[in-house]
């Protein structure tokens, strides 16, 4: 009996034994649990914001571009954003997270947040910002970047879709460089009653690279201003005066550069000697007729003057090349290249294909109902549509010029909906290159929106035939195929 009790006693000491065990690895494995939580929360804290968030929006918004990445590697100076808020509910959340990656990445970015009714005297000595904006300063130079350059919103007249976009990244990056570059370019657009000028976007896609610029009258003027380093001349509808011709020749003798755009009708009835000159200097002529295409592969709509140009060989084109970047040029005219002078060098940028034909300007003044097919007397080859022309004048006095003979060529918000910011893209590069700036940094406009691709006229046939024709076909051959097999069993 006693040996039976025993025997009882320690079952059950053996049992509370294994329960207490069993609590014991529960509480050690919790614990244990718990502390690599607490472990694994601690390193991912330490972490930057872009790793500690996925980026999974379209176009990877809330990712920095390789190209703000070196460029933050590179810098060595501190740079305040500074985010005027005054009521935490009208904060921009995309901003805001977009702000602490810059932050991260680089300790060289101070991000505060300024409230503006707490300290008045901030926005005293520097630029206005309205709520949720942000000012970037080094030193004694600072740049205001408004909300509503940074979220951008298109309406497309044709189709009447609106279209979002995030332009961050760009005029966040572009506004350190510009606070910590020493020297910035300087344009000068020349108005008048003939003149055109360009969109307000390209303005702001060239005011990103640091490029300032501003308007001129050289009638009212009289000179040219000592701070230019590039003159615009968009599609002139009349010859430039007298003393305009003087004051530009002069100006590109003793180093400037000049970026001109060809107003499309000019016809053999118009007169423009100043212009001509100015182009003869540099031996180029253009003719003022137009340059079709024939070739599908590089036609938009089915329109013969809507063309997709090749891109040659050039600093200017060189990223361009590499993105596969489509560009449009609308009724182009033929750059000629005659006599160049020993110190010019002239170098086609855009040019049509082989198969295109040339149509004078006296195509140009028929009436509308004029044919545009191609006659035996037409010349055929390839055309230059724009140029790039170097002279050097001495051993440290270098003048540049492009000259784009497509109209509104410059007018980047007509194409936008057909090739997206392409021709905008060749202007930046173009005053990049007029500008002599070797470091440049070009971040895109990020879409928010999905856009309807277009395609030429050669890629919408052999989608159509793909999809209507060739895939199903495959698909009932198949049908058959299995069809017969199974009869034959």
């Amino acid at each position: 009996m006693r040996n039976k009790d025993k025997s009882i006693q320690t079952s059950t000491t053996l049992e509370k034994r294994r329960k207490m065990t069993s609590a014991n690895y529960t509480m050690g494995m919790t614990a244990l649990v718990l502390a690599f939580a607490v472990i694994i929360n601690l390193i991912v804290s330490s972490l930057s914001t872009q790793y500690r968030q996925i980026d999974l929006t379209r176009g990877d918004i809330f990712t920095l571009t390789d190209e703000t990445t070196e460029f933050l590697d590179e810098l060595d100076k501190d740079v305040y954003i500074y985010l005027i808020l005054e009521d935490i509910t009208n904060r921009n959340d995309d901003l805001y997270r977009l702000l602490q990656v810059y932050a991260d990445t680089s300790e060289h970015i101070k991000l505060q947040t300024i409230n503006p009714a707490q300290n008045p005297t901030f926005m005293e000595n520097r630029e206005y910002v309205s709520e949720g904006s942000i000012i970037v300063e080094y030193g004694d130079r600072f740049k205001g970047v408004e909300l509503s350059e940074m979220l951008i919103s298109s309406e497309d007249s044709n189709t009447g879709n609106t279209y979002y976009f995030y332009d961050m990244e760009g005029q966040i990056t572009s506004a350190i460089s510009y606070v910590t570059s020493e020297e910035l370019p300087k344009a000068y657009m020349l108005r008048g009653a003939t003149r055109d000028t360009l969109d307000d976007s390209l303005i702001t896609e060239i005011n990103k690279q640091n490029i300032d610029v501003a308007t001129l009258n050289l009638t009212d003027a009289g000179a040219i201003p000592e701070d230019a380093d590039i003159i615009i001349l968009d599609q002139p509808v009349e010859d430039i005066s007298d003393e305009e011709y003087e004051l530009l020749f002069d100006f590109m003798e003793n180093g400037g550069s000049l970026l001109m755009f060809e107003y499309y009708n000019h016809n053999d009835e118009s007169e423009l000697p100043n212009i001509e000159n100015l182009l003869a200097h540099y031996g180029i002529s253009v003719n003022y007729g137009v340059a079709l295409e024939t070739n599908s592969s590089y036609l938009y709509d089915n329109v013969a003057y809507y063309s997709k140009p090749l891109l040659e060989e050039h600093e200017i084109t060189e990223d361009l090349i590499s993105n596969d970047t489509s560009l449009l040029v609308a009724m182009g005219d033929s750059i000629e290249i005659g006599d160049v002078p020993d110190s010019v060098t002239v170098e086609p940028l855009l040019t049509s294909t082989s198969s295109a034909y040339y149509k004078a300007a006296s195509y140009k003044n028929s009436s509308s109902g004029a044919s545009m097919s191609q006659l035996a007397s037409d010349p055929v080859g390839t055309f230059n549509y724009a140029v790039a022309i170097t002279d050097d004048i001495a051993e440290d006095v270098q003048s540049r010029f492009v000259y784009v003979s497509s109209y509104a060529f410059a007018e980047t918000d007509a194409f936008s909906s057909t090739i997206g910011s392409g021709n905008a893209t060749f202007v930046v590069r173009c005053m990049q290159w007029l500008a002599n700036q070797e470091d440049t940094i070009s971040i895109p406009i990020k879409s928010r929106t999905y856009n309807n691709l277009i395609y030429t006229v050669d890629a919408q046939q052999r989608i159509f035939y793909t999809v209507v024709v060739i895939i199903p076909a495959a698909v009932l051959a198949y049908g058959g195929y299995v069809w017969f097999r199974r009869r034959r069993k």
